[in-house]
């Protein structure tokens, strides 16, 4: 199959033949997933000896052929290919179940030449019993939804009529997506969970939320586990359609959520029905929002995670930021949630302008002077405009070190406190490399970094030391309440007995109608809900 033509950038950029670090490159994988490919027999390769240097050399053709299969794979099973396919079955129902090029010439509008490429390049599988090819349907279908014939950029009329035709009818069935529609994507909204652990030998990092408090307690409103991906936001915010009713939580900064131009109280669980528009205004406090979706988003799981990796350009919805025109599918959405009413939490204050951040010293504190440590723990600095997932420098009195800021290259971990030789210190967030050769004084506790993730350019921050035991006891504390939460929130609603779920329904129902139906209700009486089970239809007078 001769696929250059389909992937025209990958074939000018690289050459005929490649190795294993270009195949990373091209795929957007990881070391690892590159050699279990290639030892799979996925992608073929030789072994290249050049005195002591020992390497891989893979023909830039099969990456191609690789990258096409895993296309299609990928795709395959989507209800949107699955009714394209249908659409093209019925369109073919006319012509018998062998097909000549003529027939093909029909279908497509393209000419014999065309088809004859087609097929002898192996892109339209067919046989030749004769002089004549033949091309079952099963196989022309195949063809037909396949991302080679749908991204053909000179269609013919008859191609572009059937395709036009196609989008017109999935909208008219209600098509697309059922989820959420991204109209505008802001300034970087991506998709997060806790992070991608496990991979950090090979180079990947664990990425994951900033805030990871906020991002708990936005699953926790609308009934996830904490570790579901959600919809981080940085600084101004996206615009997105809902095309199926959902509940939803928005924490973090405040960042001007608003449906269809109303407010929305972050900390809340909330409903937003289909047709409803989520916007952000702007920035009135904090430079993060997340929006968690009660029953998960559909977002593959890639190396165990959901999480966008931007550098790698891998997880989340294509491994890069969403925008215009994205569409991401829910996987279990709700309308609604036991105790809907105490789906609440208290809003967190983003107004100061100066911050304390708790450290445990360490591992190379005894790097630096005594002076050095003074100043780090009792100065102020300033966060500068260099500032992003990866990390965040500040500015301030220099911190000495006894003889300079580099070391040999070890591990790193997210709130890591780097100190090179200019003295001023860098906070290793979420999207840090794997390792360093800078001198640590110190990490930021684990509780702490959601304050430094909600932090602009400009802010004030102060480093106060507190022990491990401290600094544990802490997360420990605020992990019980987090636990403590979920259970309070998920505990199912204790039904009601026969006589108080007549009075209850009664009570709920008797300004809207003069009767209550047989069936299960859900009544919210003075913030407590009861199921109601109505085995006859109960009549009441006004």
């Amino acid at each position: 199959m001769d696929l250059t033509k389909y992937y025209p950038d990958i074939v000018a950029k690289y050459p005929a033949y490649v190795t294993q670090r270009e195949l990373c490159e091209i795929c957007r994988i990881c070391p690892k997933t590159a050699y279990n490919l290639e030892q799979q027999g996925e992608i073929p390769y030789t072994i290249e000896q050049n005195h002591l240097i020992r390497s891989h050399k893979i023909k830039l053709t099969d990456i191609l052929a690789y990258l096409y299969r895993r296309e299609c794979r990928q795709e395959a099973d989507s209800p949107y290919i699955c009714a394209m396919r249908t659409f093209y079955d019925e369109h073919l129902s006319p012509y018998s179940d062998l097909l000549s090029v003529k027939d093909i010439q029909q279908i497509t509008g393209f000419s014999s030449s065309a088809i004859v490429r087609w097929i002898s390049t192996g892109i339209l599988k067919a046989f030749q019993p004769g002089k004549q090819y033949t091309v079952p349907k099963d196989f022309m279908l195949d063809f037909l939804i396949s991302p080679y014939y749908r991204r053909i950029r000179r269609k013919t009329p008859l191609q572009k009529e059937l395709m036009d035709t196609f989008e017109r009818l999935w909208q008219e069935k209600g098509g697309g997506v059922m989820g959420i529609q991204i109209i505008n994507g802001g300034f970087l909204t991506t998709i997060q969970d806790m992070g991608r652990y496990g991979y950090q030998e090979t180079g990947m990092s664990v990425s994951g939320v900033m805030d990871t408090r906020a991002a708990s307690l936005a699953n926790i409103l609308v009934g996830n586990d904490t570790n579901e991906a959600v919809i981080e936001i940085t600084m101004m915010g996206p615009t997105m359609k809902f095309t199926e009713d959902e509940i939803i939580a928005v924490t973090g900064g405040d960042l001007g959520a608003k449906i269809d131009g109303k407010p929305v109280e972050r900390y809340r669980a909330v409903l937003v029905k289909a047709g409803q528009t989520l916007s952000f205004m702007g920035m009135y406090g904090g430079s993060r929002a997340y929006i968690a979706f009660a029953g998960g988003l559909d977002i593959p799981v890639v190396m165990g995670s959901r999480s966008t990796n931007l550098k790698s350009k891998v997880g989340g919805y294509e491994g890069r930021k969403l925008g215009t025109g994205d569409e991401i599918a829910f996987r279990a959405p709700a309308s609604w949630l036991p105790h809907m009413a105490e789906r609440v939490y208290g809003l967190p204050s983003y107004g100061a302008k100066e911050w304390t951040l708790r450290v445990v010293m360490g591992p190379q504190d005894d790097c630096f002077t005594d002076k050095g440590i003074n100043t780090f723990l009792n100065s102020t600095y300033t966060i500068s405009n260099e500032y992003d997932r990866m990390g965040c420098r500040m500015e301030g009195d220099v911190i000495e070190h006894k003889n300079g800021g580099d070391i040999i290259t070890d591990g790193i971990s997210f709130g890591a406190v780097q100190v090179p030789s200019h003295g001023n210190p860098i906070v290793m967030m979420a999207d840090h490399q794997t390792t360093g050769g800078y001198t640590k004084i110190a990490n930021v506790i684990s509780v702490d970094l959601p304050v430094l993730a909600q932090c602009m350019p400009g802010m004030k921050i102060h480093f106060e030391k507190v022990t491990v035991d401290e600094a544990q006891a802490l997360y420990c504390k605020e992990k019980e309440e987090f636990d403590a939460l979920a259970k309070r929130l998920n505990t199912p609603v204790e039904p009601a007995d026969d006589e108080q779920a007549v009075a209850i329904a009664a009570a709920s129902e008797a300004n809207k109608t003069a009767w209550v139906k047989a069936g299960t209700y859900k009544i919210s009486v003075n913030g407590k809900e009861f199921l109601v089970e109505l085995e006859k239809e109960v009549v009441r007078f006004r």
